[in-house]
């Protein structure tokens, strides 16, 4: 489930999906996550926090995809080199992801 939610987060992030895309599956796919996978139950839960605080207008969507970067970090399987700075987002130091171990 976690490495689903990331593969899903990084479309969002290349600009594949939007963001209502993305909350919408969140929401279908994850509801029972703390069943089966509870670490795919806490991304998912951080994952609608932040995206109910851009919501309530609590985070700018520039923002948000900052915040959203860390998550994607946090991936079990190795390195990721496929997160590049869409557009709307301007760069900040290297343009790879790498998890955090």
């Amino acid at each position: 489930m976690s490495q689903d939610i990331r593969e899903r987060l990084l479309s969002h992030l290349a600009g594949e999906t939007t963001l209502d895309e993305l909350e919408n599956w969140l929401v279908e796919e994850t509801w029972d996550a703390h069943l089966t996978d509870p670490d795919g139950a806490d991304l998912a839960y951080d994952l609608k926090l932040l995206i109910v605080e851009h919501t309530n207008g609590d985070r700018s969507e520039l923002d948000l995809k900052r915040a959203f970067v860390p998550l994607v970090q946090r991936a079990p399987w190795g390195r990721i080199e496929a997160v590049q700075p869409t557009p709307d987002i301007p760069p900040r130091g290297r343009n790879v992801v790498e998890p955090v171990y």
